[in-house]
């Protein structure tokens, strides 16, 4: 560490990595892809610290000089802005594509962005400098700080009301939108790194040291509170006055619920110094830092799980301005990208059906939920394209029968997904169940005849109206006179067709005389015959 920044050396050149992350608006969860949550958001685990859970990160795209993002912000899941290590602006409009203007704003040591709304932003870094814009990044216009301080952290709750800190325990705040910046008393000579307000009154800043300061009054007075860590503290974010994080080095993650006034640590396994915090709600945070890590918690923070991001990169900032759609940005120029909050979602598994099966009854298929990263909200299920929906993990999909009049005869579909909590849902289950209950038909209309030690052909037919498997399972059984088998052929499957045969040889044992064959068949479905069919085979 150097001058209240941290370096990293790559390629024997030294490069700053001190950047701030954007401010996460508060937003409201989205809308359960299928269905609506209805259990509270589940524990990970029993036991505390990280666990790992495969993540849903992909690269999205790379800036073409291979320049680190520093930060990042998003008022909604389309609007986002980004700024690199050469001093360019990155803008999105639709969340899957990223544009560069095409030239620097400013210069490459721009270390905050924040946007309020669609068209205000503010960029602040190296030596006091504010840059601003009311057309949405479109372009960008320089403001007097009257600080040469490097900036790390900018904030705006609204378009006018706007607070910038950085080195030496500078505090800059603005009321006009920045037309005006004036100083504000910190009362130290730390280097200070982020900062959040929720509203135009209360606000934390945290930096070097474990320094965490609050006001309640717009920063006219600035006090400390207690982290109860000597760390460095990098980024810190608060939903209102009272539910707020604050992350740093040695993988630091501290939490309060009363605006500060205790602060509490929290298990996150990992050393990594963590410099990116993105708060959605009182239960579900995301943080990000060195070597590609990044950590979710679905409970306020009482377990953190790991993400497979995918990268070993340097995440400087990520952001999460709905549940499910998220960005991080690396310092090799990558931006990471998830649809699914980076947590896994639920797995739901059909039992005790077999696909492309036939049956001959009604059937009630179960139905198993297996939560992913969060809980499990609910089942629904669709059979020939009726919805039925239940809370829980576990249903029965019923699929009738009507023996008597045929009526449900035939393939049914039946498709089936898992909603959790944050209303991630589950791939799509699909199982196709074909019903028969029509019995199938022997026919032997033709005699049979011959010699000891030779061969015999028996030739029988078997019919299934439709639907049917198109085939049966057929056993031959052949009787003596005294009504004694004596010969057992099968069973093996047979096509359906009304002229088969099946050939064995006479055993030299027989007596000569007449015999009598039986045709028996089962089709796919289960269906047994509905008559014996027989002739006659005679010996000689």
């Amino acid at each position: 560490m150097q001058g209240g920044l941290l370096w990293r050396r790559s390629g024997g050149a030294e490069k700053h990595l001190i950047v701030e992350d954007a401010a996460v608006k508060r937003t409201l969860w989205l809308a359960p892809i299928l269905l609506v949550a209805l259990l509270a958001p589940a524990l990970l685990s029993s036991s505390a610290g990280a666990l790992v859970s495969t993540g849903g990160w992909s690269v999205q795209q790379t800036t073409p000089s291979g320049g680190g993002i520093r930060a990042a912000c998003f008022v909604d899941a389309t609007h986002g802005w980004a700024v690199d290590t050469d001093g360019f602006v990155w803008i999105t409009t639709d969340g899957a594509t990223w544009s560069r203007e095409t030239t620097p704003v400013g210069p490459a040591d721009l270390y905050s962005i924040t946007f309020p709304d669609l068209l205000h932003g503010w960029i602040v870094g190296y030596g006091g400098i504010i840059l601003a814009t009311s057309d949405g990044g479109a372009t960008w216009v320089e403001q007097t700080s009257g600080e040469g301080a490097i900036l790390h952290g900018v904030s705006f709750p609204d378009v006018n009301d706007g607070w910038a800190v950085g080195s030496n325990g500078a505090i800059l705040a603005t009321s006009d939108g920045g037309a005006h910046w004036a100083a504000q008393a910190s009362g130290t000579a730390l280097w200070l790194h982020g900062l959040s307000f929720p509203d135009t009154s209360d606000g934390w800043i945290v930096g070097d040291d474990g320094l965490i300061l609050t006001t309640n009054d717009g920063g006219a007075h600035w006090t400390s509170q207690d982290s109860g860590t000597d760390a460095q503290l990098l980024r810190v974010r608060f939903l209102d006055d009272a539910v707020g994080w604050a992350v740093g080095d040695l993988g630091t993650i501290l939490v309060t619920t009363d605006g500060g006034a205790h602060w509490s640590p929290q298990s996150s396994g990992t050393l990594e110094p963590l410099d990116a915090l993105a708060v959605l709600d009182a239960q579900h945070a995301w943080v990000a830092g060195a070597n590609g890590t990044i950590l979710v918690t679905t409970d306020g923070g009482a377990h953190w799980a790991t993400q497979d991001s995918g990268t070993t990169d340097w995440l400087h900032a990520i952001c999460f301005p709905e549940a499910l759609h998220g960005w991080a940005f690396g310092d090799q120029g990558q931006i990471y990208s998830t649809s699914t909050g980076g947590m896994t979602p639920p797995r739901v598994a059909a039992s005790g059906v077999v696909d492309r099966a036939w049956y001959n009854h009604a059937l009630l298929v179960p139905l198993t939920a297996t939560p992913g990263t969060n809980a499990v909200a609910s089942l629904s299920y669709t059979c020939d394209g009726a919805m039925q929906q239940v809370s829980g993990t576990t249903a029965e999909a019923p699929i009738p029968v009507d023996a008597r009049t045929h009526a449900n005869d035939g393939g049914h579909v039946l498709t089936f997904c898992a909603t959790d909590t944050l209303g991630l849902a589950s791939s799509v289950g699909t199982l196709t169940v074909n019903i028969d209950t029509r019995k199938p038909a022997t026919k032997a209309p033709y005699r049979a005849s011959a010699t000891r030690g030779r061969t015999a052909t028996l030739r029988f037919g078997i019919a299934d109206a439709k639907p049917n498997g198109g085939n049966a399972t057929v056993t031959i059984k052949v009787k003596n006179s005294a009504g004694k088998i004596v010969k057992t052929l099968g069973p093996a499957a047979k096509k359906l067709s009304p002229s088969l045969t099946w050939r064995f040889t006479v055993p030299r044992s027989w007596r000569a005389g007449t015999y009598r064959f039986f045709v028996y068949a089962k089709d796919r479905a289960g269906n047994a015959q509905a008559n014996v069919a027989s002739n006659r085979l005679t010996v000689k």
